[in-house]
C-alpha cells in the first residue's frame, strides 16, 4: 500500500516516468494481468485514450487497474482472485524496489553503500540520512572530498583557532 502511492505518482503518471501514458507501454502491462476479463474490461475503458479522443491520465489508468483487481479479489475468493492481487503487488514492487547492478554487489568500489565513503568520480561523500526525511534529500547538496577539504584548510588557517587541537572531522560540516 505504501509503494502503490509512489507508483502511482513517480512510474505510472506523466509527471513521473508515464508508465501508463503510452499505448504501447498500457498494452505490455495489460497484457502482463492473469484476466482476460479484467484486461479486457480496461483496454475497453482506455481505448478512446489511445486515439486522443478523451485524456486519461496515467494516474487515473493506475486507479481503474486498483479499482478492477481490488473489485475482484473482493468479489471471488478463487485463487485466480490471489493471483490477480499478487501480480499488482510484483507489478509496484519490479517498478518501486530498488535495484543494484550486479557490479554494485561485487566490485569494492562500488561499494557505496558505507557511510562517509567517497565516489571515485564525483567526489560525493555518501552521508546518512534520515529516513523520515527521504523524499526531501538532495543528493547534489552533499558535500565534496574537495569541499570538505577546503573547510579544513579554512579552519586551520583561521588565526583564532591556531592553538586548537581538534579532530579534522569537527572542523568540516560532517559534524
Amino acid at each position: 500500500e505504501t509503494l502503490e502511492s509512489y507508483f502511482e505518482r513517480y512510474i505510472a503518471d506523466e509527471k513521473g516516468q508515464g508508465l501508463l501514458v503510452s499505448k504501447e507501454n498500457c498494452i505490455k502491462v495489460l497484457n502482463s494481468l492473469p484476466s482476460d476479463a479484467i484486461r479486457k474490461s480496461l483496454y475497453d475503458r482506455w481505448e478512446r485514450s489511445f486515439d486522443g479522443t478523451v485524456r486519461i491520465s496515467g494516474a487515473e489508468k493506475w486507479r481503474h487497474i486498483v479499482s478492477e483487481t481490488t473489485n475482484v479479489t473482493k468479489k471471488n475468493k478463487k485463487e485466480n482472485a490471489l493471483e490477480i492481487e499478487n501480480w499488482r503487488i510484483k507489478l509496484v514492487l519490479s517498478f518501486c524496489y530498488p535495484r543494484l547492478d550486479a557490479n554494485v554487489s561485487k566490485a569494492i568500489n562500488h561499494l557505496l553503500k558505507s557511510p562517509f565513503c567517497v565516489h571515485p568520480k564525483t567526489g560525493r561523500v555518501c552521508i546518512p540520512i534520515n529516513p523520515d526525511n527521504a523524499d526531501a534529500f538532495n543528493p547534489f547538496s552533499v558535500p565534496t572530498i574537495r569541499n570538505l577539504c577546503e573547510e579544513i584548510d579554512s579552519y586551520d588557517n583561521d588565526i583564532s583557532n591556531s592553538n586548537d587541537n581538534v579532530n579534522d572531522t569537527n572542523k568540516t560540516s560532517l559534524k
